[in-house]
């Protein structure tokens, strides 16, 4: 299996298989969304596909397509992408990616009718986590259906600093846009981990705990995505790239992408952490949600058709 990170929209030269792709595409560049949407789809037709059009893109030099080696792990993040993507083939793993509209998004009814529609079904526990992409401020809604519905499973996210999310599910033809929510729904052996930092003290630590953790129930970190405040930043740490070098430094060889959100989606931070954790949203926050695998699984290879 591979992971693979870049900052350019793939051609379909390249012959891959991942079942997932998540993706952060420069708002309002040249190419036309809709351009860029169907060579998403025509590059990765086998995949689930969740992301956003959005400003202020976190994104990395490197392409860990076949996996990982050892000149790779120089490569830093690079600044102002116009694309990030990451993609791959994680063995043993449920990925459902599904556009909620502001009308579902009104009523609890409508988010679980959904939910249903895509196959997530709150009976099945193997739900480890939902990622949120969201162009809409109200999602107190959601968050509040998410966790009552699936307790077992952590919550991380974002509010995009832009015109549209998009969604697609290998079943389907073509990405679907929205001014909406792209939920990326995480299932399977995947594990999935969401945690908040506030400060630059604590980053760190909070990173070393969640790999200590990773490692300790016999997993390996295989991508990590950072939603972190626009305010933050260089203009909060007086240069660019510290938290997702951070990440790099703890997590590597695992690739990191992301965005800087108008809000941000997670648990409470060590520092206001209560005894039971639910994701809320929060402002002035790093967000990072890890997926993890089993190490027995980290060899595995896409079946063939």
């Amino acid at each position: 299996m591979g992971i693979g990170c870049s900052s350019k929209l793939m051609t379909s030269e390249r012959k891959l298989s991942p079942n997932l792709v998540m993706g952060f595409l420069q708002d309002g560049e040249e190419s036309g969304e809709d351009s860029r949407l169907e060579t998403l789809t025509k590059d990765f037709p086998d995949a689930a596909i969740s992301g956003a059009f959005t400003e202020g893109i976190l994104g990395m030099h490197a392409c860990h397509v076949h996996g990982p080696t050892a000149s790779e792990l120089e490569h830093s993040v690079t600044g102002r992408p116009f694309n990030s993507l990451m993609w791959g083939y994680i063995p043993d793993s449920k990925f459902v990616s599904l556009i909620l509209s502001i009308n579902d998004l009104r009523t609890k009814a409508g988010i679980m009718n959904k939910l249903k529609a895509a196959g997530v079904s709150p009976k099945d526990s193997d739900w480890k986590g939902f990622m949120i992409t969201s162009c809409n401020q109200s999602l107190s809604k959601l968050l509040t259906t998410l966790h009552a519905n699936y307790p077992n499973a952590q919550v991380a996210g974002g509010l995009c600093m832009g015109s549209k999310v998009f969604a697609k599910n290998p079943s389907s033809k073509m990405l679907e846009s929205s001014d909406g929510v792209s939920l990326l729904c995480v299932g399977g052996r995947v594990h999935f981990t969401a945690f908040s930092s506030t400060v630059q003290s604590d980053l760190q630590s909070d990173l070393k705990n969640a790999y200590a953790k990773i490692h300790e129930a016999g997993r390996l970190p295989l991508c990590g995505h950072l939603f972190t405040c626009c305010a933050r930043g260089a203009r909060y740490y007086g240069e660019h790239h510290i938290e997702s070098r951070a990440f790099r430094k703890v997590m590597a060889p695992a690739p990191i992408i992301g965005m800087f959100a108008g809000g941000e989606i997670g648990p409470p931070s060590s520092k206001r952490r209560r005894k039971r954790s639910r994701s809320e949203m929060q402002g002035y926050t790093a967000v990072f949600a890890i997926l993890s695998i089993e190490k027995g699984l980290m060899n595995a290879k896409p079946a063939k058709n």
